[in-house]
């Protein structure tokens, strides 16, 4: 008698890669569509009563998405509908302030906020996937899958070394396994060709490396900590000493909420920068990106509900220090690793 096996929900080797993509083309988006319309005075495609609202299109993209990925195999055929998907999700959420608002109202202050908000959580579910390992079933899964996708489009090294990596994870000893896997084993290989996005994240990561791995770097990155501290801590001080001395000065939720996250991340980037001064790098990396993490999540939408698409500059300079510190975090693990013991 053999029992039924529970379900498994097989998650993609490449979904966090897909959805990566998807976050990029959906914030571009976003940022293209309000820049146009500012640029060209807020045009209206329609007339006699009709407005065409850019919201359809986004329905038009997602639709589309959604049919190529479900009638298409082949991981570029899945690549483009997280491309056309994100562009689409983007038209969508442009306009989110018309529906939460009595009045339809594009203009509606706090819809920047409300956006930001949205593509924080596929963030999160973007990190949750990949910190996702994949099962034995799930990495032959994917083999599988890259299998016959390089059967009809060629196999590339770097795909070469992905399937033989998913059958080794697989943990299956099969004959039918063992002969797949000596079948890519002595594949014939063309050179890797990159999409131009990914092309790009290679580009930048070996600029960075290049710098993230220098004696000064950590050096740099104190100072920079330090200076920050210095221009946060005496606006923070500021109100604490108002609110202590029962000065009335206006506090909405808004205000308490950033003083609450500006103290969390003023206190995180100062273990940080105790950490690092120890030469505890891994951990003063780690208590940075907390710093920028809850700056990213409790900070940016308060500074995006209050001053819209002004507060963007800032954000992307938070965003891309979290980047860089994750990527210096993830070298640090790499030469912790391969350092000798003892």
């Amino acid at each position: 008698m053999h029992l039924m096996q529970k379900p498994q929900a097989l998650i993609s080797a490449d979904a966090g890669e897909r959805l990566e993509l998807m976050l990029v083309a959906a914030i571009a988006t976003v940022l293209v569509i309000r820049t146009f319309l500012a640029v060209t005075g807020y045009p209206q495609i329609g007339g006699d009563g009709l407005h065409i609202a850019h919201l359809l299109w986004g329905g038009l993209g997602l639709a589309a998405a959604l049919i190529i990925a479900m009638s298409v195999l082949g991981h570029r055929s899945k690549t483009l509908a997280a491309l056309i998907g994100g562009i689409g999700f983007g038209f969508f959420i442009d306009e989110v302030g018309k529906f939460v608002t009595t009045t339809n109202d594009y203009f509606y202050k706090p819809a920047i906020a409300l956006i930001y908000l949205a593509f924080v959580a596929i963030a999160l579910v973007l990190r949750f996937v990949r910190s996702r390992r994949l099962s034995p079933n799930a990495a032959l899964a994917n083999a599988l899958d890259m299998i016959a996708d390089t059967h009809s489009n060629g196999l590339s090294e770097s795909e070469q070394s992905r399937i033989l990596e998913l059958l080794d994870a697989s943990e299956q000893r099969t004959p039918i396994v063992a002969a797949l896997r000596d079948a890519v084993a002595v594949s014939a290989t063309a050179p890797d060709s990159p999409n131009p996005y990914a092309r790009l994240k290679a580009h930048l990561a070996r600029h960075y490396e290049r710098v993230a791995v220098t004696p000064a770097f950590i050096r740099v990155v104190i100072i920079a900590s330090i200076l920050f501290l210095v221009v946060s801590i005496p606006s923070i001080t500021i109100l604490i000493g108002a609110a202590i001395a029962g000065r009335s000065i206006p506090v909405s939720n808004a205000v308490a909420l950033a003083l609450v996250a500006s103290v969390l991340v003023s206190l995180a980037t100062l273990i940080g920068v105790i950490r690092l001064a120890r030469h505890d790098r891994i951990g003063g990396l780690e208590w940075l990106r907390t710093a920028l993490a809850i700056s990213i999540l409790l900070a940016a939408p308060i500074e995006f509900w209050t001053d819209e698409l002004a507060a963007l500059p800032s954000f992307i300079l938070t965003l891309l220090a979290y980047g860089a510190l994750g990527y210096a975090i993830h070298r640090e693990r790499e030469r912790a690793d391969s350092a000798p013991s003892g």
